[in-house]
């Protein structure tokens, strides 16, 4: 059964607009995972609107630090674009993220929801 989905809104840092693969980097606020760090690469399908998912993030708290590395699937519509990936965390957690992102008002919103 999933968790309840964790949400927190993220600030885009930085994005890198390649050929075949683009690159987003963004940081903010995740409850228990702290101050987290995360980019992510979109690999274009045949459409451009869409395809291949992949990266990895760092979350930071007084108590340590945990990591995670991340694969799935996006897609832009109505020039939204929706992220859904599984997270393999280091400890063996691994939740279910879907990430929207709005480039035009720079809004990356996360809900995370607990897997295993």
């Amino acid at each position: 059964d999933l968790v309840t989905g964790v949400q927190t809104c993220a600030l885009p840092i930085s994005a890198k607009i390649g050929d075949a693969v683009s690159v987003i980097n963004a940081e903010g606020d995740m409850g228990a995972y702290g101050r987290v760090y995360v980019t992510f690469n979109l690999e274009y399908d045949a459409t451009r609107a869409g395809g291949k998912v992949y990266g990895q993030g760092r979350g930071f708290t007084q108590d340590g630090y945990s990591s995670g590395k991340f694969t799935g699937y996006w897609q832009m519509t109505d020039g939204v674009i929706t992220m859904r990936h599984v997270v393999q965390l280091a400890d063996g957690t691994q939740n279910l993220d879907v990430v929207t992102f709005t480039p035009l008002s720079k809004e990356l919103i996360v809900s995370a929801y607990v897997l295993k």
